[in-house]
């Protein structure tokens, strides 16, 4: 459950873009760390009221690699590309970066959930 209602985002973001104040008194006046609220005008910048509500996503490799292509190919930030695909996660890029640095495409797949299964136990057959 995110710390702050998507209303909440919306209310500031309004407040800063209409020019009521700047980011500096918004975020002391509200205790928000400045970099979240500047993720938050961007978003709201390139997705309007939705870039603020909760996302639970989950990216497949041939996604996560298109994003990486686009960032790498039109020069932009890990923010710009972030806020492009509306990605929530500020280290998401970096990390996907570096998996795909270390082991290509098939680093990007997601991980398996779940503990691993141990091999079953071949039972003895005691005959005597």
């Amino acid at each position: 459950m995110s710390k702050y209602s998507t209303q909440f985002k919306l209310s500031v973001v309004q407040q800063y873009l209409t020019g009521e104040a700047g980011i500096k008194t918004i975020t002391n006046q509200h205790g928000i760390e400045q970099a979240m609220f500047r993720r938050w005008v961007r978003s709201f910048r390139q997705h309007g009221e939705s870039g603020l509500a909760p996302k639970y996503s989950h990216y497949n490799a041939a996604f996560k690699l298109s994003v990486l292509q686009h960032m790498w190919d039109n020069h932009l930030s890990q923010q710009e590309t972030n806020a492009y695909f509306d990605i929530r996660s500020p280290t998401c890029l970096n990390q996907w970066s570096a998996q795909y640095d270390a082991g290509g495409m098939a680093a990007l797949e997601p991980a398996p959930k779940g503990r691993k299964k141990s091999p079953m136990p071949i039972a003895e057959n005691n005959t005597a």
